[in-house]
């Protein structure tokens, strides 16, 4: 008897690593769907036009050949509001556009100080966000309601 309480926590932990052991779930969405709620949301100010991949890549300094598909919304340039939804090859490549979106907040918050200094409160509260092979970047007229749009696509 003292042998079968032994084994039963043993039994019980190669039963939880044979299950996966981890109830969390990766996320699997098509990009495109989830620029499009936050494009179709009152989160903007700004008219945005859906920009080509490759023009959008380029921009961001992310090598084509790492993303699997995107889609990437440009306000006028009156106002820094953007939307980019990347799904990557693989976790390293999404680390590397997380980073070139992080980059790119830098770079417009540089741009709009001189230029339109009010929207610098926008990319100061910029979305980056990346979940396994995903990337996101939305600089929003109302950052807590893209946030809500965005959170559950990424769980």
């Amino acid at each position: 008897m003292k042998k079968l309480f032994l084994l039963l926590p043993a039994a019980l932990l190669l039963f939880l690593c044979a299950c996966g052991g981890s109830s969390e779930q990766q996320a699997d969405f098509e990009p495109s769907e989830l620029a499009k709620a936050l494009y179709d949301s009152s989160c903007f100010t700004d008219l945005l036009s859906e920009v080509d991949s490759a023009t959008a890549l380029e921009m961001y300094g992310i090598d084509a050949d790492t993303v699997e598909s995107c889609a990437v919304y440009f306000g006028t340039g009156a106002t820094a509001e953007e939307i980019a939804v990347v799904k990557c090859t693989g976790n390293d490549e999404a680390d590397k556009a997380e980073a070139a979106f992080n980059a790119r907040v830098e770079s417009q918050i540089s741009a709009y100080e001189n230029y339109v200094p009010s929207e610098v409160p926008k990319l100061e509260n910029a979305i980056v966000r990346r979940s396994g092979v995903y990337a996101v970047y939305v600089t929003a007229n109302d950052e807590a309601g893209a946030q809500d749009i965005i959170d559950p696509s990424l769980t």
